[in-house]
């Protein structure tokens, strides 16, 4: 038996430096921790938007300008005269990324005095959204609504007319 009591003591006395040496081990890990600041981006104005010259008729109407500057009445008349422009903006930035182009809803053109305000919607664009280069250029259509026997006179938009662009 002392044999097999000395096996036991010795067996115990390996366990317990098992457990003492694992307590005591330990290990680490490091990682390097980066930044990488990019260009910031930016939009800048190129043509301002033009619905051209329109005679206002009695059942009133809208003149859509598209992405070319071409103009499409109905209800009212384009003047022959009638040259339109979209509204183009340049935007600029880190080559490659993607962005996103938020566009008003609406918003009205003011006239002279006892005039009735023209409304702008229907906006669109034709961006496709990524930098190549560093910049795109892109133009914005929209559709004004032209009142019954609207009042001769210069228009111009009473509010801003803003477009927003955010990396995606």
């Amino acid at each position: 038996m002392k044999m097999k009591n000395k096996v036991f003591a010795f067996a115990i006395l390996v366990m317990a430096m098992a457990t003492t040496a694992s307590a005591q081990s330990s290990d680490f890990a490091t990682v390097t921790a980066s930044a990488d600041i990019v260009t910031p981006i930016s939009i800048a104005p190129g043509n301002d938007m033009s619905f051209g010259k329109i005679v206002a008729t009695a059942a009133g109407g809208t003149v859509d300008v598209d992405f070319s500057g071409s103009l499409t009445a109905t209800g009212v008349v384009k003047h022959s005269s009638a040259v339109g422009s979209a509204a183009s903006f340049t935007v600029s930035g880190e080559d490659g990324f993607t962005y996103d182009v938020t566009l008003p809803t609406t918003f009205d053109l003011a006239g002279p005095t006892g005039s009735t305000a023209m409304t702008v919607n229907n906006f669109s664009h034709n961006a496709t959204g990524t930098l190549t280069g560093g910049t795109e250029t892109f133009d914005v259509a929209a559709t004004l609504t032209v009142g019954a026997n609207q009042v001769p006179g210069a228009y111009t938009n009473s509010t801003d007319f803003t477009v927003t662009v955010a990396y995606n």
